[in-house]
């Protein structure tokens, strides 16, 4: 037996990232953590920003998200009393805020826990992905790095 998770919804078309600060409020998110990759923001960073005026920005590295990338995300995101995540960028992009939305609403949890524990809570996490091809804003499947370079697989 198995359970599949897709996300409750979906928006498709251009232009729907001008949307982001309104399924933020609808959301609650008072002061979202946002993650995204610099190729994929470009030239929208300073219109994110002024959209998102509380919103804390997380530039991600190139790569695969690691288990240092993640601890360091949690931190800002704990210090910064975020409440919400927004992830923009590809599937790496995606698995970094995944893993950080439960882990900051469960932070008792290991990586290998999230996938044997049978109710999850995590924040409200928006996935605006702007590649075609992993579908990692559709799964609760997350690739982490280890330090030691070994890839960990949770779903």
């Amino acid at each position: 037996m198995a359970n599949l998770f897709l996300p409750k919804e979906v928006r498709l078309g251009e232009n729907r990232m001008d949307e982001l600060p309104t399924i933020a409020e609808a959301l609650q998110m008072k002061r979202a953590f946002v993650i995204y990759s610099k190729s994929a923001v470009g030239q929208r960073f300073t219109t994110l920003q002024a959209q998102l005026p509380q919103a804390v920005f997380y530039e991600m590295p190139k790569g695969e998200p690691t288990t240092t990338m993640l601890q360091e995300a949690l931190h800002q995101l704990t210090y910064e009393q975020c409440d919400g995540v927004i992830a923009i960028g590809g599937g790496s992009v995606m698995d970094l805020a995944k893993a950080l939305a439960v882990l900051a609403k469960m932070p008792e949890l290991s990586l290998s826990e999230i996938a044997t524990t049978k109710t999850i809570e995590r924040l409200p996490l928006i996935a605006a992905p702007t590649t075609a091809g992993t579908g990692s804003e559709a799964t609760k499947v997350t690739v982490i790095l280890n330090r030691d370079g070994s890839v960990s697989i949770e779903d």
